[in-house]
């Protein structure tokens, strides 16, 4: 028997965590295969049908639900798909009431700046490992982008 508090919380983690389109796919999946909720044949049918209709990627997710549970697993998982956008529209008015202030424009700049250290940290990384397989490897194989 589906809960339909899990099975809601189980779309909207999925949606949560994902870009859009199929990036909730393998959420899904291993949420609703192991709980025994969805069946492999579910998932190539329902991106099917969201491959067919008109709109964007992500609305194979409804069809998904309704596959798996019915009118209610549809309409779970178009409220879980929606509130992600909604929240970002909430934090977004939330933030244009208070981006004028001191000190939040100083920490988005300290956010700014933590972004510009972790992506430089990700180069370095990148960059050491290349260098170090470049001087212990006598082949010279290309397993690294030139730089």
């Amino acid at each position: 028997m589906i809960n339909p508090l899990i099975y809601f919380l189980l779309f909207l983690k999925a949606s949560l965590f994902s870009t859009g389109g199929f990036s909730n796919l393998p959420s899904l999946h291993q949420d609703l295969i192991a709980n025994g909720w969805a069946k492999e044949a579910n998932f190539g049918q329902s991106i099917a049908i969201g491959q067919i209709s008109p709109g964007p990627n992500g609305l194979w997710v409804i069809s998904l639900g309704y596959l798996t549970y019915g009118y209610l697993g549809a309409f779970l998982a178009l409220i879980a798909i929606t509130i992600p956008a909604l929240l970002v529209l909430v934090v977004s008015a939330g933030y244009a009431r208070i981006e004028h202030r001191v000190w939040v424009r100083g920490a988005m700049h300290g956010v700014s700046l933590a972004v510009v250290g972790l992506l430089l940290t990700v180069v370095w990384t990148k960059l050491g490992i290349c260098c170090t397989v470049r001087l212990m490897c006598p082949l010279q194989l290309d397993i690294c982008p030139s730089i």
